[in-house]
């Protein structure tokens, strides 16, 4: 069965938030939309998104292409493309095509009114797209393809919006960086599915999973 038809759920449920977001982003200014998600913090969220927004790191995802060498070649190597193709664009598009897009500790002179950790990174310049967001978003566009049940869609596509959420939260992104980004990660992995279409395999690291993926 095509990949795409049996996953329909997650691509109709991310085009429905992506669309939402979009919206919103043409509805309201880009300060407007930061400062609404970046001031209203408290002290167990700083921690929480600042453990989360890993989840959207380089070193993560090359944890899990480790943890991929003991699963499957196929998933393996299609991590591998998926890093490669999605830091080409992400990094491409940072630097060549939106190199003077400031990130809101640059865009905002006035530093002291941003909510952002000392224990954070303090970038302050390629804003856009989010690279954490472009990660992710690919990460799980690809992993999906392995996992038996559909409930793991949904779980890990909160997951990649949290992550998104928090580079805004920590102030390292405007609200337009990560939805973008978001987008940037699901073709990424997409074209990456698309690649590998005709031997995907379900990958079974410790249980005994029956493959939905390839009725």
């Amino acid at each position: 069965m095509n990949y795409f038809v049996t996953r329909k759920y997650f691509y109709i449920l991310y085009s429905i938030i992506f669309s939402v977001l979009t919206y919103t982003c043409f509805s309201y200014s880009k300060e407007q939309l930061f400062f609404t998600v970046n001031l209203n913090y408290n002290t167990f969220f700083n921690l929480f998104f600042y453990l989360i927004t890993e989840l959207g790191s380089t070193w993560t995802y090359l944890i899990i292409i480790l943890y991929s060498l003991f699963c499957s070649r196929r998933f393996t190597l299609m991590l591998l493309v998926g890093l490669l193709i999605s830091t080409i664009f992400a990094q491409g598009l940072k630097h060549f095509v939106f190199d003077d897009a400031l990130r809101p500790l640059e865009y905002f002179k006035d530093t002291a009114v941003i909510h952002h950790l000392s224990i954070s990174n303090s970038l302050r310049f390629h804003s856009f797209p989010s690279g954490h967001s472009v990660s992710v978003f690919t990460l799980i566009s690809i992993i999906i393809v392995f996992l038996p049940q559909r409930k793991f869609d949904v779980l890990l596509l909160f997951t990649g919006f949290l992550v998104a959420y928090s580079r805004v939260y920590l102030g390292q992104h405007f609200v337009g960086d990560v939805v973008f980004g978001s987008l940037l990660g699901v073709v990424s992995g997409a074209m990456v599915v698309y690649l590998f279409r005709d031997e995907t395999k379900l990958i079974k690291p410790f249980m005994n999973w029956k493959s939905t993926t390839s009725e």
